[in-house]
Protein backbone atom coordinates (compact mmCIF):
# COMPACT_ATOMS: atom_id res chain seq x y z
CA UNK A 1 0.00 0.00 0.00
CA UNK A 2 3.18 2.35 0.84
CA UNK A 3 3.89 2.14 -2.94
CA UNK A 4 0.65 3.46 -3.94
CA UNK A 5 0.42 6.13 -2.14
CA UNK A 6 3.74 7.18 -2.83
CA UNK A 7 3.26 6.89 -6.59
CA UNK A 8 -0.24 8.80 -5.86
CA UNK A 9 1.39 12.08 -4.19
CA UNK A 10 3.87 12.10 -7.07
CA UNK A 11 1.18 11.46 -9.48
CA UNK A 12 0.03 15.21 -8.92
CA UNK A 13 3.67 16.64 -8.83
CA UNK A 14 7.34 16.26 -8.10
CA UNK A 15 7.85 16.29 -4.03
CA UNK A 16 10.48 16.07 -1.47
CA UNK A 17 11.45 13.61 0.85
CA UNK A 18 10.37 15.89 3.42
CA UNK A 19 6.83 16.21 1.54
CA UNK A 20 6.27 12.90 1.51
CA UNK A 21 7.42 12.38 4.98
CA UNK A 22 4.98 14.85 6.18
CA UNK A 23 2.10 13.31 3.92
CA UNK A 24 2.23 9.74 5.16
CA UNK A 25 2.91 8.43 9.00
CA UNK A 26 5.93 5.95 8.34
CA UNK A 27 9.41 6.19 9.37
CA UNK A 28 12.34 7.32 7.66
CA UNK A 29 13.65 4.26 7.03
CA UNK A 30 10.57 2.60 5.85
CA UNK A 31 9.65 5.51 3.22
CA UNK A 32 13.85 5.67 1.97
CA UNK A 33 13.35 1.70 1.74
CA UNK A 34 10.24 1.89 -0.80
CA UNK A 35 11.67 4.83 -2.72
CA UNK A 36 14.82 2.53 -3.40
CA UNK A 37 12.73 -0.06 -5.07
CA UNK A 38 10.07 2.27 -6.65
CA UNK A 39 13.39 3.80 -8.16
CA UNK A 40 15.47 0.51 -9.46
CA UNK A 41 11.85 -0.94 -10.81
CA UNK A 42 11.72 2.96 -12.94
CA UNK A 43 8.42 3.69 -11.11
CA UNK A 44 9.91 7.28 -10.34
CA UNK A 45 13.47 9.37 -10.64
CA UNK A 46 15.18 11.12 -7.53
CA UNK A 47 16.92 14.37 -8.66
CA UNK A 48 19.21 15.63 -5.95
CA UNK A 49 19.81 19.21 -5.44
CA UNK A 50 21.34 21.81 -3.24
CA UNK A 51 19.29 24.28 -1.70
CA UNK A 52 20.46 26.63 0.77
CA UNK A 53 23.82 24.71 1.05
CA UNK A 54 21.54 21.91 2.00
CA UNK A 55 21.30 18.61 -0.30
CA UNK A 56 17.74 17.71 -1.00
CA UNK A 57 16.02 15.18 -2.91
CA UNK A 58 12.70 15.36 -5.50
CA UNK A 59 11.87 12.24 -6.73
CA UNK A 60 9.04 12.42 -9.93
CA UNK A 61 7.01 9.45 -11.33
CA UNK A 62 7.89 8.66 -14.29
CA UNK A 63 5.96 7.70 -17.56
CA UNK A 64 5.81 3.88 -16.69
CA UNK A 65 5.06 4.56 -13.02
CA UNK A 66 2.57 7.05 -13.78
CA UNK A 67 0.89 4.62 -16.19
CA UNK A 68 1.25 1.40 -13.96
CA UNK A 69 -0.75 3.59 -11.24
CA UNK A 70 -3.54 4.58 -13.55
CA UNK A 71 -3.58 0.65 -14.51
CA UNK A 72 -3.99 -0.34 -11.25
CA UNK A 73 -6.71 2.25 -10.11
CA UNK A 74 -8.92 1.12 -13.84
CA UNK A 75 -8.13 -2.83 -12.55
CA UNK A 76 -9.54 -2.11 -9.05
CA UNK A 77 -12.43 0.33 -10.80
CA UNK A 78 -13.29 -3.03 -12.99
CA UNK A 79 -13.37 -5.22 -10.00
CA UNK A 80 -16.27 -2.75 -8.16
CA UNK A 81 -18.03 -2.34 -11.33
CA UNK A 82 -21.33 -3.77 -11.50
CA UNK A 83 -22.54 -5.92 -14.81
Amino acid sequence: MRFLQILSYLHVAPTTFSDIKKMCSYSDGKIVGQLNVLIKEGYIIQKKEIVDNKPRSRYTITEFGDQQLLNYIEFIKSLTEID
